[in-house]
C-alpha cells in the first residue's frame, strides 16, 4: 500500500474511523475503492445544495478564508485537508460559521449507524476550521448540523444538531492519528459490528486484515 500520510490526509477519511477502524486505516494508507452509483447520485445532489457564494457578506467571508488555503491542520506531523463545501451561508451575514453536513438517502428514513460517522466527520471539519476562522475576523458557530436528504425529492429527511466540543475533538483526532501511524489499537468491523462486512467495498475486502483472519 502508498501510504497517503506523507502527502496528507482527508477528513472523509479520518472519520470513517466511526464506521469500521480497518477502512480508515485502508483509506490513509492510499488504498481507494470504485466510484459507486450512490456515489454520483450524491455528488450531485450536493452540487444542487451548495450554491456558490452570492450575497456580499459571502463574498467577505470567502474572500478572507481563501488567504489561508489550502485548508489544514497538523497533528503529529500529518496535515489534515478539508474543504469549504459544508458552509453555510445564511450564518455569515452574522458573521457566524456554521458547517452543514449533507448526507444523501435513497430511502425516506436514517439508519442509527449513519449517524455517528456523520456526526465525527462534521466535528473534524469544525475542528480543523477553527483556528482559520479566527483568522478571518468570523466567529465560529456553537452548534452545527448532519443533513440527511432524499436524493429524489431533496427533501431534509433528519437534521441533527452537534455542540462541538473543541477540547474532546482534538484529543480524540490526536489519538485516531497516532493509531493509524503505528498501526495500533485497531479493530474492524467484523469484530463487533459484522453485518457491515457484507457492504464493504472490495477493494477494502481484498486487503482487510480482518477478513483473513477467519478464512
Amino acid at each position: 500500500m502508498t501510504s497517503s500520510f506523507s502527502r496528507g490526509l482527508k477528513v472523509s477519511d479520518l472519520a470513517r474511523w466511526e464506521w469500521c477502524n480497518e477502512e480508515s486505516f485502508l483509506r490513509c494508507h492510499g488504498v481507494e475503492r470504485s466510484v459507486t452509483i450512490h456515489d454520483q447520485a450524491g455528488t450531485a445532489v450536493h452540487k444542487k445544495v451548495v450554491r456558490p457564494p452570492d450575497h456580499p457578506w459571502e463574498k467577505d467571508f470567502f474572500e478572507k478564508l481563501n488567504k489561508h488555503r489550502p485548508f489544514f491542520r497538523e497533528v503529529h506531523g500529518v496535515k489534515i485537508f478539508g474543504g469549504v463545501d459544508a458552509i453555510e451561508g445564511q450564518g455569515l451575514r452574522e458573521g457566524i460559521v456554521r458547517f452543514v453536513e449533507c448526507k444523501t438517502r435513497g430511502e425516506r428514513s436514517v439508519p442509527p449507524f449513519l449517524v455517528k460517522p456523520a456526526m465525527f466527520q462534521l466535528q473534524i471539519y469544525a475542528w480543523l476550521f477553527q483556528p482559520i476562522v479566527a483568522k478571518t475576523g468570523f466567529q465560529l458557530a456553537d452548534v452545527h448540523y448532519v443533513d440527511f436528504i432524499h436524493r429524489e425529492s431533496m427533501e431534509i429527511i433528519n437534521r441533527y444538531p452537534c455542540v462541538m466540543d473543541h477540547g474532546m475533538i482534538d484529543q480524540k483526532v490526536k489519538q485516531i492519528v497516532a493509531s493509524l501511524l503505528e498501526n495500533k489499537y485497531i479493530h474492524g468491523a467484523l469484530e463487533t459490528e459484522p453485518w457491515k462486512c457484507k457492504n464493504c467495498a472490495v477493494e477494502y475486502k481484498e486487503k482487510c486484515r480482518f477478513q483473513r483472519n477467519i478464512s
